[in-house]
């Protein structure tokens, strides 16, 4: 009677260590994974221009002026690329989407528009065809640089 208690406690004993080292190497990798590597998003809000973007646009209710506007883009952004800082000690630098490789900013349109808010009034097409325009604009500069660029040789 005796074996058998003590075969069930052994059996018990490696379940239990079992667990444990699972649980220790697991709590190791998410330490790795989150302050090591620091592979996660960091997704914030930041300043939008309306005249030229797609914004966000939330009425402010409290804590400010009565009737005061707030456009704003969603900016998504991996933490490896970000620098360390801690915005309690004092303002930390804002990233720009052209120096960061993983950035990606959301603006407004149809499908996204969070409750009690509204976009602003360019839509995506006019911001897609302005773009356009701006590139073919920029094709034609530079061809003519370069043609003048050719005549002075000459």
């Amino acid at each position: 009677m005796q074996s058998q208690d003590v075969r069930g406690g052994k059996i018990q004993f490696s379940i239990i260590l079992a667990f444990l080292l699972f649980f220790m190497v697991s709590f190791g990798l998410v330490v790795k994974r989150v302050y090591i590597d620091r592979n996660y998003l960091l997704v914030s809000e930041v300043v939008c221009d309306p005249d030229i973007e797609a914004c966000f646009v939330r009425v402010c209710e409290e804590d400010c002026e009565e009737g005061e506007v707030d456009y704003y883009k969603i900016r998504t952004v991996s933490a490896a690329e970000v620098p360390l800082c801690s915005p309690n000690e004092g303002a930390c630098p804002e990233i720009l989407c052209s120096e960061v490789a993983t950035c990606r900013e959301e603006f407004c349109g149809e499908n996204n528009v969070p409750e009690n808010e509204q976009c602003s009034q360019i839509s995506v097409d006019e911001e897609s065809e302005s773009g356009l325009v701006s590139e073919l604009e920029s094709d034609s500069v530079s061809d003519m640089v370069e043609g003048e660029g050719k005549n002075d040789g000459d």
